[in-house]
């Protein structure tokens, strides 16, 4: 028997979604996805662009301390894409770290540590040496090679090019020492 005005409540299953609800979630998904992948692909490319301004700037140091003091100057290039501003200190010393205005060596940068996902993929000098090389500017800033020695070595007769992960590249002139 049931009482006048009352309702009678049957049990409910635990709720689920329709099918327009299902549908509107899927949507927003979809749209926000389209919308963050090309900005990963901005954020790597802007990654590349900063690793080679990054590396210009270190090859512009050596090539103004060179013009500055009268000493050969240039940018190390090791393994793993650590770069070191290294200079001849007196005629016939070995190459070395560049000493600072305080007395303390020039520091080591390694480009993936600041540019994640950035490598220098390969260097080529201008005489065609490649690897772990070192690109030498002369005291009147044009590049030349040198011997890990520090004596001089062969005429360049072609550009230096520096080629990044993703094919961004810088090129150093052969003829000017200008970092493109």
């Amino acid at each position: 028997m049931t009482l006048p005005g009352a309702t009678i409540r049957f049990p409910r299953g635990p709720r689920a979604f329709t099918l327009v609800e299902l549908m509107t979630v899927v949507l927003i998904v979809g749209i926000l996805a389209a919308t963050a992948i090309p900005a990963f692909g901005t954020l790597s490319s802007s990654r590349r662009a900063a690793a080679a301004k990054e590396v210009a700037r270190f090859l512009l140091v050596a090539r103004s301390c060179a013009l500055a003091s009268g000493r050969p100057t240039g940018v190390k290039f090791d393994a793993g894409s650590a770069l070191t501003i290294v200079n001849i200190p007196t005629p016939g010393a070995p190459p070395g770290a560049m000493i600072d205005p305080l007395g303390q060596p020039e520091p080591t940068i390694a480009l993936p540590g600041l540019f994640n996902g950035v490598n220098v993929e390969s260097v080529v000098l201008g005489d065609s040496t490649s690897g772990n090389v070192t690109l030498w500017f002369a005291y009147d800033g044009t590049p030349q090679t040198r011997t890990s020695s520090g004596t001089l070595g062969s005429a360049w007769v072609k550009d230096a090019t520096i080629t990044f992960t993703g094919n961004a590249t810088l090129t150093v002139r052969r003829g000017s020492g200008l970092i493109e």
